[in-house]
């Protein structure tokens, strides 16, 4: 996957405009920057993964946002292997 992704939520990890590239992830680790999806949003997001638990629990969060998100391994689309600041 490649693609540009806008938000800031990573800053200053990451600019307002990346161009990204990604990969189906084997494995998910605590650090890793993961492209994810919510039922409650359209759109694909972008955080760090802070926590994984054994029963297939995902806890993320932007570096620049306030709270910690969880979502399902199954949410997770690609884990970020390559990005480029544009913005």
């Amino acid at each position: 996957m490649r693609g540009l992704m806008f938000g800031g939520s990573m800053k200053p990890h990451m600019g307002l405009v990346n161009f990204v590239y990604g990969v189906k992830p084997d494995i998910i680790s605590v650090g890793d920057i993961v492209c994810f999806s919510r039922p409650d949003k359209a759109m694909r997001l972008i955080h760090r993964v802070v926590d994984v638990d054994g029963s297939g629990n995902v806890y993320i969060k932007g570096d620049n946002a306030k709270e910690v998100d969880c979502v399902p391994l199954s949410a997770i689309h690609y884990k970020i292997i390559k990005f480029r600041k544009l913005l």
